[in-house]
């Protein structure tokens, strides 16, 4: 009976430590999915956009006239589109709303680096 009682409690600890582990883990989790919008989501994403957008401007002289409507459409589109679509789906985890609203975000900040760093520092510009 006493042994019974002894491998009780020491089940009853090990179910304890898993679960303060369990806790420990899910509690880093959630201080990383809170975190990574702000790390990820203001400043390398958009600036990489960026940098793919003056990159394709670049490489075409500076204008995209050589280039037919939809492949010039699909490259600034895919340019900005897919560094938002990431800040989307990074920012899921905080709900919709959140989500629509870091891609919104994402996309504001790169075009706006798009505009004041390709335009005026890179002279690409009107």
């Amino acid at each position: 009976m006493e042994w019974d009682l002894q491998a009780a409690e020491d089940a009853e600890l090990r179910l304890e430590d898993r679960s303060r582990t369990r806790r420990e883990t899910l509690a880093r989790r959630d201080r990383r999915r809170r975190l990574l919008p702000w790390l990820l989501c203001l400043l390398p994403l958009p600036a990489a956009g960026a940098a793919a957008l003056m990159y394709v401007l670049r490489s075409a002289g500076g204008d995209l006239e050589g280039w037919s409507a939809a492949s010039a459409a699909g490259a600034v589109a895919g340019c900005v589109l897919v560094p938002a679509l990431a800040s989307g789906w990074i920012g899921r985890h905080h709900g919709r709303v959140d989500a629509v609203l870091w891609a919104l975000i994402t996309a504001a900040i790169q075009l706006a680096l798009v505009a004041g760093v390709g335009f005026v520092a890179l002279d690409l510009g009107p």
